[in-house]
């Protein structure tokens, strides 16, 4: 799409602004990334940060790296396309998605079937791992 959304007249991209955006100059309407499609104005701390999941901004906030958490629950949910592991935990109001690695530290000492995790502790400690071309604070998980 090469026009404006509310008025039909032509787009232009202004890298010169900061943002780069495309602005329509007849009704003054501004457009950013995927917006010009029509799409939400996206955020990433929005989009991954949200919710009651844990992610290592909450782990550096409530200090909760290499704190024992104990497992209460483990259910399987469809995030953004993607079915994970995701871990409840005993006196704490965040849950952890696993991705394939943290979920296979798991399974190496409590067993394949997860309900052999109830109860069992395990401890978070800050990584780093390469995230669209940059290096970004993560969670691995300890047992």
């Amino acid at each position: 799409m090469d026009e404006c959304p509310y008025c039909g007249w032509p787009l232009e991209f202004v890298p010169e602004l900061e943002p780069a955006r495309w602005v329509c100059h007849h009704c003054c309407h501004e457009f950013y990334g995927n917006q010009k499609e029509g799409g939400e104005r996206l955020k990433v701390s929005e989009v991954y940060g949200g919710g009651n999941y844990l992610n290592a901004q909450i782990c550096e906030r409530e200090h909760i790296w290499n704190r024992e958490l104990v497992i209460t629950n483990v259910t399987k949910e469809d995030l953004r396309g993607n079915t994970k592991l995701v871990l409840s935990f005993a006196d704490l109001g965040y849950r952890l998605p696993l991705n394939k690695t943290n979920a296979n530290v798991i399974a190496e000492r409590y067993g394949d079937d997860t309900q052999g995790w109830i109860s069992k502790p395990i401890r978070l400690v800050k990584t780093k791992q390469n995230f669209q071309g940059r290096l970004v604070d993560a969670i691995m998980v300890v047992v």
